[in-house]
């Protein structure tokens, strides 16, 4: 049985960025929770420990870092992606996409996770080349 990709993604700014991103990695095919705070992203990911990565928007006043450091420390198999621009806390990530370009998050997850990528397109292939029935 394959289990698709799972997402947090955190995002504190316009609604509509955490949107646009959801949607892109939705029509990928992987799986995305959201959340819209720190305090909420962490009580998420204790929620959902599997997690296969956190996505987090940069933030220079230290509530992504502390999140995570967290992440880090207490579900070290949990992967973390930042976004936005350069920072120091290149440390403690999997992957870093300095913009906020959804397509660019979609680049950067596929590589990170290029066997379940190439396992849900091809799954993906397979349904469409399925005829429907006709009723």
């Amino acid at each position: 049985m394959f289990l698709r990709p799972c997402f947090l993604v955190v995002d504190q700014e316009f609604a509509g960025s955490i949107s646009t991103r959801k949607l892109i990695l939705e029509t990928a095919k992987f799986n995305v929770i959201t959340a819209y705070s720190y305090p909420e992203a962490r009580a998420t990911v204790e929620l959902f420990p599997n997690l296969s990565a956190v996505v987090v928007n940069a933030r220079s006043d230290g509530r992504a870092e502390a999140l995570l450091q967290h992440i880090t420390t207490s579900h070290p198999t949990v992967k973390r992606v930042l976004t936005g621009r350069k920072t120091d806390m290149h440390t403690l990530v999997d992957l870093h996409v300095e913009t906020y370009s959804p397509d660019a998050l979609l680049e950067g997850l596929r590589k990170l996770f290029p066997e379940d990528s190439a396992i849900a397109e091809s799954i993906e292939r397979a349904l469409e080349e399925k005829t429907p029935p006709e009723f």
